[in-house]
């Protein structure tokens, strides 16, 4: 299930997405070398360009982060400082 919350032009979405974590963890432990060189960064842009699509973004717009805080906190030091 996919949760969305919009506030103040930010989507936060739960991914829930724990199949794809455990195909790409298979992927980068089978040959974790190519993985890092080659198909980390396609997958990434892959993901990006799939996630700019769903928001109906820019795929210069799109970031992903770790959690909320570390995705927010630069935009409030931009706006507050």
């Amino acid at each position: 299930m996919i949760g969305m919350f919009i506030q103040h032009h930010f989507l936060d979405i739960d991914q829930g997405a724990h199949f794809v974590l455990s195909r790409l963890l298979a992927e980068c432990e089978e040959q974790p070398d190519v993985f890092f060189r080659r198909s980390r960064t396609k997958h990434y842009e892959e993901n990006i360009k799939c996630a700019a699509e769903f928001i109906g973004c820019d795929v210069k717009n799109v970031v992903f982060v770790k959690n909320t805080t570390t995705g927010k906190l630069p935009y409030l030091i931009h706006v507050f400082t």
